[in-house]
């Protein structure tokens, strides 16, 4: 066995390991290298747990058939990669075309610092009309991990501070995010990315929603939003 393979064998482990300590997933063959492939295997749809999204931020038309919830943590490595790599295409063909609504749902981990406040932060941003905004500053600088730092952001978008603050402070003391870390655990969710895709009725419910764990490709989601599209429902 060379050097390199014994190195690349090191590292592989060292970063699978790295992954769940934090508890941020995707694909094992993504980690030996090259983005992941769409897969044969597609989890069966929770046929008992219903969604509730009124109260989730939304990418897209709210009268969609179908729904993807990314469930996320702003520190999470993999969902920054999300964010760059497939997100974009992921708006261009499904969301922006009325095939898609997107959700978020936030799940920051508890080996992760900045995430739980970067989560309130952005919702409370969304209270003003301006999550995405929110939510794209964050992906895209991340170190953008003190009180400070988060209000430049909500000046430059000009946001009401007085307002943001007293939000942040609130959400901070309240049940915010243990209700969203309920709702997650609630559907299976182990780690940061996990995908939710289900069928939204009249924008306000979630069903029929298949589980899918990890960093994927947009070949994966073209599969699997085909396939609820064209209601082969039976066998996902």
């Amino acid at each position: 066995m060379s050097r390199k393979t014994i190195g690349n064998g090191l590292l592989l482990l060292v970063t699978m390991a790295s992954a769940l300590l934090t508890g941020c997933i995707r694909e094992v063959q993504d980690l030996q290298g090259g983005s992941p492939q769409p897969q044969s295997y597609l989890p069966a749809p929770l046929a008992s747990k219903i969604l509730r999204v009124t109260d989730l931020p939304v990418m897209g038309n709210k009268t969609s058939t179908l729904a993807l919830i990314e469930v996320t943590d702003y520190q999470c490595p993999f969902c920054q990669a999300h964010f760059r790599e497939t997100l974009p295409l992921l708006k261009r063909e499904f969301i922006d075309t009325g095939r898609l609504s997107y959700y978020v749902l936030d799940y920051p981990l508890p080996g992760h610092e900045f995430a739980a406040l970067a989560a309130i932060a952005a919702s409370c941003a969304g209270d003003q009309q301006a999550y995405w905004q929110f939510h794209d500053a964050l992906f895209e600088q991340p170190n953008l991990q003190s009180d400070t730092k988060l209000h430049v952001v909500a000046d430059d978008l000009d946001l009401n501070i007085q307002v943001f603050e007293d939000c942040v402070e609130s959400r901070r003391q309240g049940s915010f995010l243990d209700d969203r870390r309920s709702t997650a655990l609630g559907l299976g969710v182990q780690g940061t990315p996990t995908f939710l895709l289900g069928r939204l009725s009249n924008g306000r419910m979630v069903t029929d929603i298949a589980v899918l764990p990890g960093l994927q490709s947009i070949g994966y989601f073209r599969e699997v939003i085909g396939r609820y599209e064209n209601r082969r429902v039976t066998g996902i």
